[in-house]
């Protein structure tokens, strides 16, 4: 009974983080053109260098910001944008997302490169 117990304690604790995760986009999307990657994989590579930009080598220009960076951060952004991308002969994301979690926030912005 105690292991049922712990086990979901643990759940819901991980229900409360993951709900946590507030994020909204602008509705704009952007074209983003690399023969490397996508969009999210450069928004990851972004996060985990603690934010900065990346130019596409056809078209677009990510950046990542992030205010009190934690794990938490990083995995919502991550996670959202990994919701949002889409593809129709070109990667596309938002050209603005915000994020807000346990008091960080975040942003990822596309522009033309």
């Amino acid at each position: 009974m105690q292991f049922k117990t712990a086990l979901v304690s643990a759940v819901a604790a991980m229900a409360s983080v993951a709900s946590a995760c507030n994020c909204s986009h602008n509705s704009d999307a952007g074209r983003w053109k690399d023969t490397k990657s996508d969009p999210v994989g450069v928004v990851r590579s972004l996060l985990a260098a603690g934010g900065g930009c990346q130019n596409g080598d056809g078209q677009g220009r990510l950046c990542v910001g992030l205010q009190n960076n934690n794990a938490a951060l990083r995995d919502c952004i991550a996670g959202y944008a990994q919701g949002q991308q889409s593809y129709h002969r070109d990667w596309f994301l938002w050209t603005a997302i915000d994020c807000s979690v346990e008091g960080s926030r975040g942003f990822v912005s596309m522009t033309l490169a």
